[in-house]
C-alpha cells in the first residue's frame, strides 16, 4: 500500500456508476483492505459518502447518514484536501479546503456528531444497529430481545392495533416458544399471549379477552418498566437541572418543564404575562423586557461571565433553553404574513442567546410555516436561496454553525395526551459531546396525525416522516376526547330562546355598561366541579382542586349570540360545506382544534362552539384544552387569558419532550456516575461548557 496511510480519513472524488450515468462523488475513507479473490488480490477502500447541504457553511461537508460502501481504489480520481473535524475545533481553525462536523440523516431532518471511533462507519453502525433492532435475540434465561428491549413469560406488552388512530392492545406473554436457530435466523417467531382489556389511562386491567398467537413483530413494548420509573423518581427528589423559558408568554412551557427542572430564568415583554409568570413561578427570576435588549446590555458589559444584575444567568448555568419566538409571521392564520415582519428577526435574537449562554439543550418552537419556503415571485420579498430556503433552515445552519447538533419534526398535541389537535414544529439540539435525543414516542393515538414534510436541500423530493413506529397514529393509549377532556366542569348557557342544557343556569351575554370589556358571563367565582375526576386528565389537571377558577367567557356581541344560537353542524365533519368552520360546534367525540388567541365565533378559530351547552368556551375549559393544571393564576382581564392560552406551547407536549430528555440523556447519566445528589454540579464537571465560545 506505500503511502496508504496518508489517506485515512481522507475526502476523496470517486467515479462510480449511477442510474443517471458515470459522475464523480465524494467521499471520506473508513478502512482500506486487501481482499483476495481465487485468482487475484484487489486492493479496496470502504468509504462513506460526502455530501453538501444548503445548512452548511462555505466549503463544508457532511457524512451522509447510513449511506457508505466498498469500492475498489482504482475509481479513485482524487484526493481533496479536507479534514474531518473532532468536537470542539472551530471551522474557523482548519486551513484545509474541505471540512465536515457532522452527519446528516436527510430522511429524518437529523444533524448530529460522529459518535464512536474515528475508523467506525455511520453507515455500517447504522446498519448493524437497524439488524439488531428488527431481529429476535435469545436471552439466556429464556426470554428474548427485540427493538431492544427484553421480554419474558408473564410480561405485559403493548400490540399494535394495525389502524390508524386505534390505541395499542394490551396482552400478557403466556408462552415465549423454544426458539430454533440456523445460521443466526430465527424460525420460530410467534408468541402465545393472553389479550386484556385496560381501563382509563392504563391503570388496571379489567378481563381477559382470550388467548392467541400473534407474530413478535407486532409486539410494541412492555406496559411499564418499574425500575425506571423508580429510578426516575429517586433522580428528580435531587438537586434539579435549571431550565430557562424566553418569550415565555403565558408559561406553557414552563407548566411542563417543571415536572422535570428548576425553572430560574423567564423573559418576555409583556406586562401581564410577567405578571403570570411571577405568581406561579415565584422563585424564577423573571425579566419582562424584550430579549433583545437583554442581548445589548450584555453585550456591553465589561465581561460577560460575570454579569452582576444582569437579568440573563450565566454561561453553564442553564440546562435546557426553551423558546417560542412570535409565531404571527409565519402563521397561516395570519393572511398577511411576510418575510419582512420584524417579528421574524427574533429568531436571530435568540440564537446569539443561545450562543452566550451555552445551554446543554435548546428547544424552539413554532407554526409549521416556520419551514415555509419563501418565493420571490409570489411573495414580493427577496430570498437568498444560496444559504437559506426558508426560517427552518435558517435556524438549523446557525445552529450547527456554533456547534449544536439538531434535529427537527412536526409534532401533534395529541398525540401526547392533549384533546386539542395543535400542530407545530419543534427544533431539539444538544451541544456537541451531549447526546442528542430522538422525540417521544407518541404515547396517545390520535385519528388525524400529521407526518414531518420538510426539505433541506433544492430538488429533493419531500419525504414524510412519521413519528414513533408502527401503525401511524397509533399509540399505548386512546385520544383524548373533547368531552372527556372538560365534562366535571359545571355546565352553563347564554341567555336565549333555546336551551341545550337544563340542569345549569343561563346568564346574559351582553355586555354591561359599567364593566366593559370586564364583563364576565358564566360563574364570576370559583364554582365545585359537577362531579368526580371521571377519567385520567381529568385527574391530572384538577390535581387537589375542589372548585375551578375562570369558568366564564367574554360578553358576546349580537351577531356573536346569533352564531352561538344557529349552530348546528359540528367542526371536522363532512357536509353542509357553505357553513364556516369559526361557526361549527367542536365534536364531542373528537378533538378541539387549535386554539387561537380570542375564544369569540366568526373569527379564525374552528369549532369555537359548545356542542351541548349554548356559549363559546370559558376560560377555565380553554386552559384545560392546553394542558394547563386548574390551580394555575392567569392574570389580566378575559381578552388578556385567552390570548395567552392561546400562544402556549401545549403543556402535554412540552411535558412530554422534557421528559425523553430525562430518560434517555439524564437518567443513564446518572446511574453511570453513581447516582450524585448534587446533580448540577456532577453534570457541569462531565458536561464542561466551552468558554472560549463567542457571542455571535
Amino acid at each position: 500500500m506505500g503511502n496508504s496511510s496518508s489517506w485515512w480519513c481522507a475526502s476523496l472524488e470517486i467515479r462510480v456508476q449511477t442510474s443517471q450515468g458515470i459522475k464523480d462523488q465524494r467521499a471520506m475513507i473508513r478502512k482500506i483492505m486487501r481482499v483476495k479473490t481465487h485468482d487475484a488480490t484487489q486492493y479496496c477502500v470502504h468509504v462513506q459518502w460526502l455530501r453538501t447541504s444548503a445548512v452548511g457553511q462555505e466549503d463544508e461537508l457532511f457524512l451522509d447518514h447510513g449511506h457508505c460502501q466498498t469500492v475498489p481504489i482504482k475509481f479513485i480520481t482524487a484526493k481533496l484536501d479536507f479534514v474531518l473535524l473532532p468536537p470542539g475545533v472551530s471551522a474557523a481553525s482548519t486551513t484545509c479546503t474541505y471540512f465536515a462536523r457532522y452527519i446528516y440523516d436527510a430522511d429524518r431532518n437529523h444533524w448530529s456528531a460522529p459518535t464512536g471511533r474515528l475508523a467506525d462507519c455511520d453507515g455500517c453502525l447504522y446498519r448493524r444497529e437497524h439488524y439488531d433492532r428488527g431481529h429476535v435475540r435469545i436471552a439466556a434465561d429464556g426470554g428474548f430481545s427485540i427493538n431492544g428491549e427484553e421480554y419474558h413469560k408473564n410480561d405485559l406488552v403493548f400490540l399494535d392495533s394495525n389502524s390508524t388512530g386505534e390505541p395499542w392492545t394490551v396482552a400478557q406473554i403466556l408462552k415465549v416458544p423454544d426458539f430454533l436457530t440456523e445460521r443466526g435466523r430465527v424460525d420460530r417467531n410467534c408468541i402465545d399471549i393472553q389479550h386484556l382489556e385496560i381501563q382509563g389511562q392504563g391503570q388496571k386491567v379489567l378481563s381477559q379477552l382470550g388467548k392467541g398467537r400473534i407474530p413478535l413483530s407486532q409486539v410494541r413494548g412492555k406496559v411499564s418498566c418499574r425500575a425506571e420509573e423508580e429510578d426516575l423518581h429517586e433522580l428528580l427528589t435531587m438537586e434539579r437541572l435549571c431550565a430557562a423559558d424566553y418569550y415565555a408568554g403565558g408559561g406553557g412551557s414552563a407548566i411542563g418543564a417543571r415536572k422535570y427542572f428548576k425553572v430560574t430564568s423567564m423573559v418576555d415583554c409583556d406586562p401581564v404575562a410577567c405578571a403570570t409568570l411571577e405568581t406561579n413561578f415565584p422563585a424564577a427570576r423573571i425579566a419582562c423586557a424584550k430579549l433583545s435588549d437583554l442581548l445589548h446590555a450584555t453585550h456591553t458589559s465589561a465581561d460577560s461571565n460575570h454579569r452582576r444584575g444582569s437579568a440573563l444567568p450565566n454561561r453553564g448555568h442553564i440546562f435546557i433553553l426553551t423558546a417560542g419566538p412570535p409565531c404571527q409571521g409565519h402563521s397561516g392564520a395570519n393572511m398577511f404574513r411576510s418575510l419582512d415582519d420584524t417579528r421574524n428577526s427574533e429568531l436571530d435574537v435568540v440564537l446569539k442567546v443561545v450562543n452566550l449562554l451555552q445551554p446543554d439543550f435548546f428547544l424552539l418552537e413554532n407554526v409549521p410555516g416556520f419551514k415555509r419556503d419563501w418565493n420571490t415571485d409570489t411573495d414580493g420579498v427577496h430570498v437568498d436561496t444560496d444559504t437559506t430556503r426558508n426560517f427552518a433552515s435558517e435556524a438549523i445552519r446557525k445552529l450547527l454553525a456554533i456547534e449544536y447538533q439538531a434535529r427537527l419534526a412536526i409534532l401533534s398535541s395529541r398525540s401526547y395526551g392533549s384533546p386539542q389537535n395543535r400542530v407545530r414544529l419543534f427544533v431539539l439540539a444538544a451541544r456537541i459531546g451531549i447526546k442528542l435525543p430522538n422525540f417521544p414516542l407518541p404515547t396517545h393515538a390520535n385519528p388525524d396525525i400529521r407526518a414531518t414534510i420538510f426539505s433541506v436541500e433544492d430538488g429533493e423530493d419531500m419525504i414524510k416522516v412519521y413519528q414513533g413506529w408502527g401503525t401511524p397514529g397509533c399509540g399505548p393509549l386512546p385520544a383524548v376526547t373533547a368531552e372527556e377532556a372538560i365534562s366535571d366542569l359545571p355546565p352553563f348557557e347564554y341567555a336565549g330562546n333555546t336551551r341545550l342544557n337544563s340542569s345549569g343556569p343561563h346568564f346574559s351575554a351582553t355586555r354591561i355598561s359599567s364593566r366593559g370589556h370586564e364583563t364576565r358571563v358564566g360563574f364570576t367565582r370559583s364554582v365545585p366541579y359537577s362531579s368526580p375526576p371521571r377519567n385520567e386528565y381529568q385527574k391530572r389537571k384538577r390535581g387537589s382542586q375542589v372548585t375551578v377558577a375562570d369558568h366564564h367567557t367574554s360578553h358576546r356581541s349580537q351577531r356573536e349570540l346569533d352564531i352561538i344560537f344557529g349552530a348546528s353542524t359540528y367542526a371536522g365533519r363532512p357536509g353542509q360545506r357553505d357553513i364556516r368552520g369559526c361557526e361549527r360546534m367542536t365534536d364531542p367525540n373528537g378533538s378541539f382544534s387549535t386554539l387561537m388567541t380570542s375564544s369569540r365565533p366568526g373569527g379564525k378559530y374552528t369549532g369555537p362552539i359548545h356542542w351541548n351547552q349554548r356559549r363559546t368556551f370559558s376560560v377555565a375549559e380553554r386552559k384545560r384544552i392546553q394542558g394547563v393544571p386548574d390551580d394555575y393564576i392567569l392574570k389580566g382581564s378575559i381578552e388578556d387569558k385567552d390570548r395567552m392560552i392561546g400562544n402556549m406551547i401545549n403543556v402535554d407536549i412540552a411535558e412530554a419532550i422534557y421528559g425523553q430528555i430525562i430518560i434517555q440523556v439524564v437518567l443513564p447519566w446518572w446511574r453511570k456516575a453513581g447516582r450524585p445528589k448534587h446533580v448540577r454540579a456532577t453534570w457541569r464537571r462531565d458536561h464542561p461548557i466551552p468558554w472560549s465560545s463567542t457571542i455571535a
